[in-house]
C-alpha cells in the first residue's frame, strides 16, 4: 500500500508533542501501516487542510476551525480529520490490523475513557502555558495570540504557580492512579491486558504532551516520575514500541 500522508505539528526540540497527534503516530506504528509526516505550522493549518480536502472539526468565533491530526490515504482515496475519526477509518479500512476499538469493548473503554478526561480542566492548565516554548518560531505568535484570548490572560500569568499548581498536580495524579488501577485489575500492562486500544493511545498521548512541553528536566515531571514507585513512567515505557520515530 502507498504510505498514509499523516499531518502534524512540529516542535523545535522534539519533533511530535501534540496529544492529539500523537494518538494517531501510536495508532499508526501499533497496526503497522506505512505513513510519512507531513509537518505543519500553526498559522498553515487551515490553507492545508483546504488544499487536501480535510474538513473542519469545529467553529471558532462563528467560522469554520481545521485542527490536527488529518491524514490522507491515497490507497483508499480518503481525508479524515481529528483523532477520534481517524482511529475508527483506521480500524474499518485495515479490518486485518490489531483493533484500536476491540469488539465487545466499546461500554468499558467509553467509561474509562470519560474518567481519564474528568479532571481535565484542572490538570490540562499545567501544560497549555508552556506549549509556546517548544513551538518553531513560526507557530509561536498564533499560539499566543488564540490561547491568550481564550483563556483571559497572558500565558505567563496563567501558569500555574505555588498551591495553584499542587492543586492540578493532584489532580492529574488522581486521574493516573485511577486509570492505572483499571489496568492492573485487568492484569496490565494495558486497559485490555496484553494489547493496548485507543484509551491506552490517550492516556500515554497526554503524558508525551506533558514531557515535552514541561520539560524531561522539570520539577514537576520529576514528581509525577516519582509517582508510586514511577508507576506512570513504567506505563509510558510500556508504550515505546509504537512511538517509532517522533522526529520523523
Amino acid at each position: 500500500m502507498a504510505p498514509i500522508a499523516f499531518y502534524d505539528i512540529p516542535s523545535d526540540k522534539v519533533g511530535c508533542w501534540s496529544p492529539s497527534t500523537w494518538k494517531i503516530r501510536y495508532a499508526l506504528n501499533y497496526k503497522g501501516l506505512p505513513f510519512h509526516t507531513e509537518w505543519v505550522e500553526y498559522p498553515d493549518i487551515e490553507a492545508k487542510c483546504k488544499e487536501i480536502g480535510a474538513e473542519p472539526t469545529g467553529t471558532r468565533e462563528g467560522q469554520p476551525l481545521y485542527t490536527l491530526p488529518v491524514i490522507h490515504d491515497p490507497s483508499m482515496g480518503r481525508t479524515i480529520s481529528d483523532s477520534q475519526p481517524i482511529m475508527k477509518y483506521l480500524d474499518e479500512a485495515y479490518p486485518d490490523t490489531p483493533k484500536l476499538f476491540p469488539e465487545g469493548s466499546q461500554d468499558k473503554l467509553t467509561e474509562v475513557s470519560k474518567e481519564l478526561m474528568q479532571n481535565a480542566p484542572q490538570w490540562r492548565m499545567l501544560v497549555v502555558p508552556v506549549v509556546v516554548n517548544i513551538l518553531n518560531d513560526a507557530s509561536k505568535p498564533y499560539f499566543r495570540a488564540t490561547r491568550e484570548k481564550a483563556l483571559g490572560g497572558t500565558l505567563e500569568d496563567i501558569k500555574p504557580q505555588g498551591e495553584n499548581l499542587a492543586v492540578r498536580l493532584g489532580a492529574l495524579k488522581e486521574t493516573y492512579m485511577t486509570f492505572l488501577a483499571r489496568v492492573d485489575a485487568g492484569g496490565g500492562p494495558f486497559l485490555l491486558g496484553k494489547a493496548p486500544c485507543y484509551v491506552d493511545f490517550t492516556a500515554a498521548s497526554l503524558l508525551q504532551w506533558m514531557k515535552a512541553a514541561i520539560g524531561a528536566d522539570s520539577e514537576e515531571w520529576k514528581a509525577i516520575s516519582e509517582w508510586e514507585d514511577g508507576k506512570v513512567i513504567k506505563y509510558l515505557e510500556s508504550m515505546s514500541a509504537y512511538e517509532g520515530d517522533p522526529k520523523a
